[in-house]
């Protein structure tokens, strides 16, 4: 099967016939090398194939990123300790003093739980919206919406050293919680 781009796509997918392509997204892959254009064309026909794919594939993402602020923290406590570090008990690590990096190593450790937390939330939220056949799109915008609002909420927590960032940061938790929300009600 063969994926012809132009300015506008014709047939029906998922009743988003007649989509037009931005011409500014056709510019650009015009100017993309062959190999990556080829690499594209790949993946627009899968997500042609299936139009969920742009949502699911938030969820492996949204795994990646709970688990950064994770090594983070391990890198600041190995940083601080060395070879010292004690991997046989390693939570209790986290209650030790680390000099100047004890306040980012808990704070690591705080929005690495919390985004444990939320993963099943969002993730079966996602899975039960392609089980119920919500449009792929409002599922992908959601999805896509969510995981911004996650990558915010992460540097807001780690780099949150006074109360307005850590307002900001609650403020952006409770729009992601929002987003989950949404995607829940859709496929309900």
């Amino acid at each position: 099967q063969e994926l012809h781009l132009s300015p506008r796509r014709s047939g029906a997918c998922a009743g988003y016939a007649d989509m037009e392509v931005p011409p500014v997204v056709m510019q650009t892959f015009m100017r993309m090398p062959e190999p990556m254009q080829e690499r594209l064309k790949v993946v627009l026909m899968k997500v042609m194939q299936d139009m969920y794919l742009p949502a699911l594939a938030a969820l492996p993402a949204a795994m990646l990123l709970a688990y950064l602020p994770h090594f983070i923290k391990l890198g600041c406590i190995v940083k601080q300790v060395g070879t010292r570090l004690d991997n046989q008990t390693p939570r209790s690590s986290e209650k030790e003093d680390f000099g100047g990096l004890t306040k980012l190593i808990r704070r690591a450790a705080g929005c690495h739980s919390n985004a444990l937390e939320t993963f099943p939330l969002f993730s079966s939220a996602v899975l039960l919206c392609r089980v119920q056949k919500v449009q792929p799109l409002v599922v992908s915008k959601l999805a896509v919406q969510w995981l911004s609002l996650r990558v915010l909420y992460t540097a807001l927590y780690l780099l949150g050293t006074n109360d307005v960032v850590a307002a900001l940061r609650s403020l952006t938790f409770l729009a992601s919680l929002r987003a989950n929300m949404q995607l829940f009600m859709a496929a309900l």
